[in-house]
């Protein structure tokens, strides 16, 4: 139960975010854990506002962590006490003015339970008494003091000093948020509706990248809403669509879509297919493939057929082949920590390499079902080598009627491959103000 949050909407987006962070300590997304508290908590409102505070959390949790650290003297064992500790100190060191900083320490109160009260009265005492973090900063050393500056967990940071060198390596952990991307949906619609999309001040066109707008600010208008919902638009990094154009998809194809949910893949592929042909999409998730079906229904796409099923052993016909094989395997989400900063926290190298092993035995299924004149293009959102080239080089060792073809030809956008993998192409966050991402195309020999 929650507790009573009289005309109180701050504390509902307390509340919300408080229980989220909860889910979010236990493996839950940001998003999945604070749908699951609303669901749960129907009658609270603020849960735009209590994301932003989630969010905002996780961004730098590290130094949150370490400023908890001195005002407790130790990290609460106790998840529910951790969550509104680490709440506590976002709100009281993200407000500039008293005002806001009284509103948000009222509402914080309201929520904090009795049995935490003295513990929570003390971290206020410190945070407020100390409400910059520099000193905290200035006090670590090396890669300690740029893992708190940066906001990334240590292992991180030395892991991308060791892979890209000291400079490039504090380039990309110090990229600021990338934008956001909307492209017009051919399906739906017409000259009309691109006309009223170029007087719509939240967006700008991308230049070089026909039918692209990129979002000013973070709001959303009511007329591009509308768009929105009715499918005319879609929001989709331009890395992820690069990778589906990367495949040349094209008109009568057959094309699986390997792990394919939420869809935004597969909505590009009928797009880029002009709806002729057929793309067989599968995925392990049942509730993600509903959201999969919706996503596709309000595209217009109607040569897709979603498959609950696991993409290790996808259970197809042995006579079933395709002409193209999109494989976007579950991975890190390293490109991706701007806006799920959770993960970044989840991560270890044995995670990785767990991930990596998955990466290929579905990269490795997936390829017995291609044409021989086939293309299979593999992308993941993760700058990690052990997610991208690894698993390329080890597939063709393993493969020797595949090889790598170059991806993307005549887009400049983008890096080669790292390790001498030229063919693939890399994309990052700092240099392409785009989600990090790596592409390959393979064929046969």
């Amino acid at each position: 139960m929650h507790p009573r949050l009289p005309g109180s909407n701050i504390a509902s987006s307390i509340y919300l975010a408080w229980r989220t962070l909860i889910l979010v300590e236990e493996g839950w997304s940001e998003r999945g854990g604070l749908s699951h508290v609303s669901h749960r908590n129907p009658r609270l409102a603020g849960k735009k506002e209590a994301l932003g505070f989630v969010l905002g959390v996780l961004a730098r949790r590290n130094l949150v962590d370490r400023v908890i650290e001195k005002g407790h003297g130790s990290l609460p064992v106790n998840k529910e006490q951790l969550g509104l500790a680490r709440l506590t100190v976002h709100l009281l060191q993200g407000q500039p003015r008293r005002e806001s900083k009284r509103g948000a320490l009222e509402a914080l109160r309201t929520v904090c339970p009795q049995y935490y009260r003295s513990e929570f009265e003390r971290l206020v005492g410190y945070v407020l008494a100390n409400e910059d973090s520099a000193d905290l900063v200035r006090s670590a050393h090396d890669n300690g003091r740029v893992a708190l500056e940066t906001y990334f967990p240590v292992w991180w940071v030395e892991y991308c000093e060791r892979v890209w060198g000291r400079n490039f390596g504090l380039e990309l952990l110090r990229a600021a948020p990338r934008p956001r991307y909307l492209h017009v949906n051919n399906l739906k619609a017409d000259s009309r509706i691109v006309a009223k999309l170029s007087i719509l001040p939240e967006l700008e066109p991308l230049e070089g990248f026909d039918g692209f707008y990129e979002l000013r600010g973070e709001g959303i208008g009511g007329a591009l809403r509308e768009l929105l919902e009715k499918g005319l638009v879609e929001a989709q990094d331009l890395a992820s669509f690069l990778a589906v154009e990367a495949g040349s998809p094209r008109f009568g194809d057959h094309v699986l879509d390997v792990c394919s949910a939420p869809g935004a893949k597969t909505g590009a592929l009928g797009q880029l297919m002009k709806n002729e042909g057929e793309i067989a999409s599968i995925d392990y998730s049942a509730r993600r493939m509903r959201d999969w079906s919706r996503m596709i229904k309000r595209l217009g796409v109607r040569i897709a057929s979603g498959i609950v099923g696991d993409a290790t052993r996808p259970g197809l016909r042995r006579d079933q082949i395709f002409d193209l094989i999109l494989v976007d395997p579950p991975c890190s989400g390293s490109g991706i920590f701007d806006r799920n900063p959770g993960m970044k926290w989840h991560l270890s190298a044995q995670r990785l390499a767990r991930y990596a092993e998955l990466q290929y035995r579905i990269l490795e299924q997936s390829s017995r079902l291609l044409r021989p004149d086939g293309r299979i293009v593999y992308s993941t959102c993760s700058i990690a080598l052990e997610e991208n080239e690894n698993v390329i080089s080890r597939f063709l060792s393993s493969h020797p009627e595949f090889e790598a073809r170059p991806v993307l030809e005549g887009i400049e956008l983008g890096s080669p491959g790292l390790r001498g993998w030229s063919n693939c192409r890399r994309f990052y966050p700092h240099r392409d103000e785009t989600a990090g991402y790596f592409i390959a195309k393979l064929e046969h020999t």
